[in-house]
């Protein structure tokens, strides 16, 4: 990959992000005490998703930064766990210059 194909991937993953903060914005002016303990629920999950593939986007974005020299590499890209309120997922963060691109798994 050519460092104008890093830059377009990360123009990409900007964008995603950009759209899940919004997201975010809108589930977090609702009122729970409003809403019926199933729509808070479903609320609260939609929250963790988001939460979760914003983590995801930003070590995708680290890895695509050290890569243009944007940034350092870091110590070790060892796995994480991500979590919502009834799940864990295992997370591979991509490294830097490697094909491997980070996945998650139930």
């Amino acid at each position: 990959m050519d460092d104008i194909q890093r830059i377009d991937q990360m123009v990409a993953l900007l964008r995603a992000m950009k759209s899940n903060k919004k997201k975010l914005q809108k589930l977090s002016a609702v009122d729970l005490t409003a809403l019926t303990p199933k729509a808070a629920n479903k609320r609260n999950a939609d929250a963790d998703w988001l939460g979760m593939d914003n983590i995801r986007l930003e070590h995708q974005l680290h890895a695509l930064a050290v890569e243009l020299g944007f940034a350092e590499r870091r110590e070790a890209y060892d796995p994480i766990e991500l979590r919502d309120g009834w799940h864990r997922y295992h997370y591979q963060p991509p490294e830097p210059f490697s094909q491997h691109k980070g996945s998650a798994s139930a």
